[in-house]
C-alpha cells in the first residue's frame, strides 16, 4: 500500500514531496472505511477504534518511521473520531490542516499549528477531526526509553513519572535541538531513511531527539536539566545514590544505606529530603519501580507474568505494587505487558 501524505514537520513548514527512491523504506498504509482505519491506527500506534458519519465512506493515509524509541508518524483523515486505549509512550501531534481536538480524562485540547504540547501515556485519548479532510504529524516516543534518557542527562534515575505541562511552547533557550533533529527530514530524507534502517543509527537517533524533546518542551524535571550534569549533591549521598542504582535490591532498610553514607540515619533523610525531595527508601523503591517497568516492557506475555517480575523487584504484595504502579504509569502492570 502507497500514500502521497506529505511528511511536514517544522512549525508550518512543509517537506518537499519524496523522492520514489525514499518512499520505499517508509511504512505506508491506506483506508477506505472506518474498520480498516482501525486496524492501521492499531498497528501504528496503540489499539484504537474509528467512527464516522459515513463509516464506509471515510478515507485515511498513514505514513511512519520507525527510529527505535521514537517513531514519526504522519496520516491525512476525512471527519471522524479516534478513541486510542492507554500506551506506554509520550505523544507530540501537531495538525498540519485540518482540525483536531483532543479529549484526555476530563480535559479538551484543540491540537495546535504548532509544536506545543505532549501528551502522557497510560490514559485513553479520544480525538476529533471535525474538518472533511485533516492532516496531522506526531512524534511517538516510547515512555520507558524517555525516563533512561532523561535519566543519563540527571545522572541518576528517575524515580517519579514526567510530568510534562499542559500547552506550553517548546523552550527558546535550549537551541531548537528538537525541531533541527526533525528538520533533517527535509534535508536528508534519503540519509534518515536509511538511518532508521540501521538499528545502531536508528538509536542514536531517538537519543538526539528525545534528548531535544526533554530540553525543549517544559516539565517537572526541567528545572533539574537546567543544572550542571550530574548529581551535583554532597559526596556522602552521591555514594547512595550509585549505590542503589547499581543494586536496589540490596537495600531494605534506610540504616543499611546511612552505612554506606557514613552518616546517621537522620542525616541521611534530610540530605535527600534537601536534595532529591524524596526519601531515602522512597528513591528505592522508585528505582525498583523503574526496573520493574523496564522489564515488563521487553518481557513475553506468554513465557512470564507481571506477579512474578514484580516479586522479582522485591514487591512482595502484589495489590500494593499494583496501586502504585498505576498511580505513575496510567495502566497495570498487565497492561503494561500485554502491550508490549
Amino acid at each position: 500500500m502507497s500514500t502521497d501524505v506529505d511528511l511536514d514537520i517544522a512549525q508550518g513548514d512543509c517537506v518537499d514531496q519524496l523522492s520514489d527512491e525514499v518512499q520505499g523504506e517508509f511504512q505506508t498504509a491506506s483506508a477506505s472505511d472506518a474498520d480498516e482505519a482501525a486496524v492501521i491506527l492499531s498497528s501504528a500506534y496503540i489499539d484504537s477504534t474509528v467512527t464516522a458519519p459515513q463509516r464506509a465512506g471515510m478515507r485515511m493515509r498513514l505514513r511512519s518511521l520507525d527510529f527505535s524509541a521514537v517513531k514519526l508518524v504522519d496520516f491525512s483523515i476525512t471527519a471522524s473520531t479516534v478513541i486510542g486505549q492507554p500506551a506506554s509512550f509520550y505523544v507530540l501531534p501537531t495538525v498540519l490542516a485540518g482540525r483536531a481536538n483532543l479529549t484526555i480524562g476530563d480535559a479538551m485540547r484543540q491540537v495546535p499549528q504548532v509544536w506545543g504540547m505532549v501528551n502522557p501515556p497510560g490514559r485513553p485519548v479520544r480525538t476529533e477531526f471535525s474538518a472533511s479532510s485533516c492532516k496531522m504529524l506526531t512524534v511517538v516516543l516510547d515512555a520507558v526509553a524517555l525516563e533512561n534518557e532523561l535519566s543519563v542527562m540527571l545522572g541518576h534515575i528517575v524515580t517519579s513519572p514526567i510530568k510534562f505541562r499542559a500547552d506550553f511552547p517548546p523552550s527558546q533557550r535550549s537551541g531548537g535541538h528538537f525541531l533541527h533533529a526533525l528538520e533533517l527530514l527535509r534535508s536528508q530524507p534519503v540519509a534518515l531513511a536509511a538511518m532508521a534502517e540501521n538499528p545502531v543509527m536508528a538509536r542514536h537517533l531517538s537519543g538526539v531527539l528525545m534528548a531535544g524533546v526533554l530540553l525543549e518542551f517544559p516539565h517537572n524535571f526541567s528545572e533539574a536539566l537546567a543544572r550542571p550534569a550530574g548529581f551535583q549533591g554532597p559526596r556522602s549521598i552521591r555514594a547512595v545514590i550509585e549505590g542503589i542504582e547499581a543494586d536496589p535490591l540490596r537495600f531494605t532498610r534506610v540504616s543499611d544505606l546511612a552505612v554506606l553514607a557514613n552518616l546517621s540515619v537522620r542525616a541521611l533523610e534530610n540530605g535527600f529530603r534537601s536534595h532529591l525531595g524524596t526519601s531515602p527508601m522512597h528513591y528505592v523503591r522508585g528505582v525498583r519501580m523503574a526496573r520493574v517497568h523496564e522489564e515488563l516492557t521487553r518481557s513475553d506475555p506468554d513465557e512470564v507474568t507481571a506477579t512474578t517480575i514484580a516479586h522479582r523487584w522485591g514487591f512482595s504484595h502484589y495489590a500494593r505494587f499494583t496501586a502504585e504502579y498505576r498511580a505513575r504509569y496510567g495502566c497495570s502492570p498487565a497492561q503494561t505487558l500485554r502491550s508490549r
